[in-house]
């Protein structure tokens, strides 16, 4: 009975534990017992661990839209990339697919679910939030923070089909120039380092340099983009 109340102690205490661990616990704190016993009792006390199961994601297959107007549609996706120091480095890239204009091109080593929504968001409230949202089917964009977000603000995720990264071409396009340009150019000393010379790079891509399909600086076409929208708004306001 000691034994038995003993192992359920330690099942109590430390809950992530299986048998095997409170079998070797039990024999540096002295017991000397069979680990067929320990198994035998764990059993049957049921103080077997529950596996965490893998949430199944629902993935949304819906036809790619085509943006017309600035915040149609947001592509995102991750870039891999490291400090001088080895350390690995991880960069968000978040392009608007109509304006072509760079949104966030944010550095850290580690980008999880809540930190993506946060710049996510950090980027809606000052130039409103998308209709759609575009990714793969990456782990950052299967978590309940991700999800979470898209419910709060009422933004359509589309996932594109695995293996297939043309059905995400902006973003993909831009991932080319942001590594031809910035990541194979420059080296990052520092995660402050990464994110100044990333902010430099951004603004010379959406303010200076005129793209190829736009014709101008995605941030100056944003804006012509924004006043044509405005107008065809207070075109419509008035027939009605």
């Amino acid at each position: 009975m000691r034994l038995r109340a003993k192992i359920c102690a330690l099942a109590k205490r430390f809950r992530r534990a299986g048998y095997r661990m409170i079998y070797r616990r039990l024999r540096r704190s002295g017991w000397q017992v069979n680990h067929k016993r320990v198994a035998r009792i764990y059993r049957e006390e049921r103080l077997q661990i529950r596996r965490k199961r893998r949430r199944k994601q629902v993935i949304q297959r819906v036809q790619m839209p085509e943006a017309q107007w600035v915040n149609d549609c947001w592509s995102v996706d991750f870039m891999s990339d490291a400090l001088t120091s080895g350390r690995a480095l991880r960069f968000l890239n978040l392009l608007d697919d109509a304006s072509k204009e760079c949104l966030e091109l944010y550095a850290d080593t580690s980008i999880p679910g809540w930190k993506l929504v946060e710049r996510l968001d950090a980027v809606g409230t000052f130039r409103g939030f998308p209709s759609f949202i575009r990714t793969d089917g990456g782990p950052e964009f299967q978590g309940r923070d991700f999800e979470a977000w898209c419910k709060k603000r009422g933004v359509i995720h589309i996932t594109i089909e695995p293996g297939k990264p043309q059905q995400n071409a902006f973003i993909e396009a831009f991932n080319g120039r942001v590594r031809d340009e910035l990541l194979n150019e420059e080296l990052f000393l520092s995660v402050q380092d990464a994110q100044r010379k990333a902010a430099t790079w951004k603004y010379e891509y959406n303010f200076e340099r005129p793209h190829g399909v736009v014709g101008e600086p995605p941030a100056l076409f944003a804006r012509k983009l924004k006043q044509q929208q405005k107008e065809k708004s207070l075109i419509r306001t008035g027939t009605n």
